[in-house]
């Protein structure tokens, strides 16, 4: 028998009831709050079903995730940028020892990347190629840390790198910061016309910014608040109906579409 999906709200992930796994929240510190929400540690994730998958789910966050991972009788280290995500993924967590995940607010990343949000949309690539203050002795520091199980260097050593990189870096770019504040987050929200309008800019350029700084269009980041909406208000009594309607959807069939979109089938479907 299929054991249902759980909605991890703080890594935003889908997994099975049975999978038990090691995970602590951390916050940053004050400093990096405006540009990171979270900190999150894994460990002996290996040790979890050879079956065990995880639905790593759309968002507007990018990502800074270090993992060691053991193959064969070797342990390896690796420093990636993750970008935001348009549609899901699902993925196995097997032979990694140790995770850690520095979780951006949408538009945290953006002064700490060389190409614009919108190239890593979708994509994982080495932190030494794309963090425009890479740091060698960092990524050295931080290995000896993990293998020492050393936590509390860990999380030292990796904010002095980002209050160093955040030195030369902008805050998030404040029309993204607007946006949020008077579009995304609003309960009854405007067109985009109409959004663009109050925060003085194009639809074109409105466009232009959040795709650059975000790494998604506004219908998209509206498609991905509404679906996560959604998901924090299931309880597993599925009545879809009325929670498509709080969530902001016209009616059900719209978030069925959504759905389809974003995770490739329907909400009854994924939960059932």
């Amino acid at each position: 028998m299929s054991q249902r999906l759980i909605y991890d709200r703080f890594m935003h992930e889908l997994w099975r009831e049975s999978i038990q796994l090691n995970r602590e929240t951390i916050s940053p510190c004050q400093p990096l709050q405006h540009l990171i929400s979270n900190y999150f540690v894994l460990q002996q994730e290996g040790q979890c079903p050879t079956s065990a998958q995880w639905y790593i789910l759309p968002d507007s966050s990018a990502h800074l995730i270090f993992y060691l991972f053991e193959k064969g009788n070797t342990v390896s280290a690796k420093w990636a940028v993750v970008g935001p995500r348009s549609r899901h993924k699902m993925i196995s967590r097997q032979n990694r020892l140790f995770t850690f995940i520095c979780s951006f607010r949408p538009g945290g990343m953006a002064p700490f990347v060389k190409p614009p949000l919108s190239e890593l949309t979708d994509s994982s690539s080495e932190a030494s190629y794309i963090l425009k203050a890479y740091d060698e002795s960092a990524y050295e520091a931080l290995t000896r840390y993990a293998l020492q199980h050393d936590l509390s260097g860990f999380v030292g050593r990796l904010e002095t790198f980002l209050l160093r990189a955040s030195e030369s870096a902008t805050i998030i770019h404040p029309v993204v910061s607007a946006f949020y504040n008077s579009y995304s987050d609003h309960p009854n929200k405007p067109q985009l016309d109409v959004a663009a309008k109050k925060l003085g800019y194009s639809d074109r350029h409105l466009r232009s910014l959040l795709r650059m700084h975000v790494g998604h269009s506004p219908k998209m980041i509206t498609q991905i608040d509404r679906f996560t909406s959604s998901l924090l208000q299931n309880n597993h009594q599925q009545n879809w109906a009325s929670i498509a309607h709080a969530s902001g959807y016209y009616d059900q069939s719209h978030m069925i579409s959504d759905y389809h979109k974003l995770v490739g089938t329907s909400p009854e479907k994924l939960f059932s």
